[in-house]
């Protein structure tokens, strides 16, 4: 099913995303994004993370979030779109 982040209905909600192919530096080769964390094995890379909840505040941070490590615990109420490095999707707005 495809999934299109520019439809999805909002409703009282904010809706943030975080990437890391802009506001990035080369350093002797190696890219880095201006999000920095741990340092991890390059499969499963999130590079862009969109989050939608009930406030701004908690959508940027989330977002963030993310991007360093997809595996932490999604607030029920809370729809998330994470894009990997393979370009797969992983979200749960759709069935």
């Amino acid at each position: 099913m495809h999934f299109d982040v520019e439809s999805t209905p909002l409703n009282n909600q904010a809706m943030t995303t975080s990437a890391n192919y802009a506001r990035n530096r080369q350093i002797e080769g190696t890219n880095f994004s201006h999000i920095i964390g741990k340092k991890v094995d390059s499969a499963g890379i999130i590079i862009s993370s969109t989050v939608i909840s009930d406030s701004v505040l908690t959508s940027g941070v989330y977002s963030t979030v993310f991007m360093l490590d997809m595996e932490i615990d999604i607030p029920e109420q809370m729809g998330v779109v994470l894009v990997d490095n393979e370009m797969n999707i992983h979200q749960n707005l759709m069935d």
